[in-house]
């Protein structure tokens, strides 16, 4: 439920996808960890951003909405909005 309802999670064409949902009180954190292809992603939505981060692995590209993010070992985070729904 938290992955693919909250978090919007798809994979599409071999991309994995994201278009997070605010959660659903005002003081909620949502946390999940996802693997993928071997490496392992960490998401956390709150009530105005979502923060993505690479914890294993060393280059994954994923899309937030309609944006690709490359996360790399140098790089391993990612903050964006949360679009208001």
């Amino acid at each position: 439920m938290l992955t693919y309802g909250f978090g919007g999670m798809r994979d599409n064409d071999g991309t994995l996808s994201f278009w997070p949902r605010r959660p659903p009180e005002e003081s909620a954190t949502l946390r999940f960890p996802v693997t993928y292809r071997g490496q392992r992603l960490e998401i956390e939505i709150g009530l105005e951003k979502v923060e993505y981060a690479l914890r294993e692995g060393e280059c994954l590209a994923i899309r937030h909405e309609t944006e690709e993010i490359q996360l790399t070992s140098k790089h391993p985070l990612a903050v964006r909005t949360v679009t208001r729904r």
